[in-house]
């Protein structure tokens, strides 16, 4: 709940900066247009109609992603409304010339553009939060992949799994439910788009977060995994659980029956895994080992085969981390807290 009530709070941050740089810059173009008597009452107006209506339009963009036989038409659309939607509201309600209205948009806009760049590649990305596209099931049912839909056989509960692909392992795919139940996938369904989420910057990782990091073996991949053990610790996986130098760990009720594995049959490097009794994962100053919810499908600290320099192939480094994923923000039928 924290972690919302500071996203509110910046959010409406931002938007009030943003309305209130639109009517500064509102008055100013307007006095650069010789345009009399605007009155901050019908600046406003403007401000709030502009701003609202092309922030609804950026949303939906970034949500829906046009597909590309329609993308040119997108592009289109999406410049009318940079353009074209100010220039309409600015003539109807200061009742200026089409030319008079344009003057009016143009440094508005180009202030309003070069503040909204700066603030998020100077300031929102890099330290406070970033969304991401879930690519994968590795995380499923916690956070979903582009997925098929099937019902577990054992409990009832939704199950998902990955669509086929050409490269996948020569073992029949697997299916993970919502009470981690896993089975053999049956499915004919479409595949469904993967879950969007937000990544705090500013808080730091805690064990059994969900955390984004750069892939130790290359850091231009970014991931999502749970992180379960934290520096100067020894973990290994042993009947099913998670364990910390010798103790076993009690999860989360949200995870209660989920199964970590350390045996697969089909890898070839099947001797090489990490986080077993017999290779314990040995965790320095500053380093962190991560596993995928769905432990039969996931790479992650157990499986890796190439690290970040100086340190095990199966660590984290700290300096990778990106930050503790909070929300789930769509579709909006998976909308949740994650913390």
């Amino acid at each position: 709940m924290f972690t919302t009530v500071v996203l509110v709070l910046a959010c409406g941050i931002v938007l009030i900066a943003q309305i209130v740089l639109w009517l500064i810059m509102l008055t100013l173009g307007a006095r650069w247009a010789k345009i009399p008597g605007v009155t901050t009452g019908r600046a406003l107006l403007v401000a709030l109609i502009v701003y609202f209506g092309q922030t609804s339009f950026g949303v939906a963009s970034v949500l829906y992603e046009p597909k590309a036989f329609v993308q040119a038409i997108a592009a289109l659309i999406a410049v009318g409304v940079v353009i074209g939607l100010p220039v309409v509201v600015i003539r109807r309600i200061l009742q200026v010339s089409w030319w008079q209205a344009f003057r009016v948009w143009l440094p508005t806009q180009a202030v309003s553009l070069i503040f909204g760049l700066l603030l998020v590649f100077l300031v929102i990305r890099p330290f406070f939060c970033e969304a991401f596209k879930i690519p994968t099931n590795s995380m499923a049912p916690t956070i979903l992949g582009v997925h098929l839909t099937d019902v577990c056989p054992t409990c009832g509960k939704a199950a998902f799994g990955s669509p086929p692909r050409e490269h996948d392992y020569p073992h029949e795919p697997l299916m993970i439910c919502e009470g981690f139940h896993v089975h053999p996938s049956k499915t004919a369904s479409e595949p469904s788009d993967g879950d969007r989420i937000l990544v705090m910057k500013i808080l730091r990782p805690r064990r059994w977060d969900l955390i984004a990091f750069r892939y130790p073996g290359d850091p231009t991949i970014n991931h999502i995994k749970r992180l379960v053990g934290l520096p100067g610790e020894e973990v290994f996986i042993k009947e099913g659980s998670v364990w910390i130098n010798g103790q076993r760990l009690e999860p989360p009720l949200s995870l209660q029956g989920l199964k970590y594995v350390t045996e697969f049959p089909n890898l070839h490097f099947q001797s090489s895994i990490w986080g077993t009794v017999d290779r314990p994962a040995k965790l320095g100053e500053g380093e962190y080992f991560v596993l995928g919810d769905f432990s039969q499908e996931s790479s992650d600290s157990r499986l890796w085969q190439t690290g970040a320099p100086g340190h095990p192939i199966y660590a984290v480094p700290e300096s990778y981390i990106f930050g503790a994923v909070t929300h789930i923000y769509w579709p909006p039928s998976r909308w949740r807290i994650v913390r």
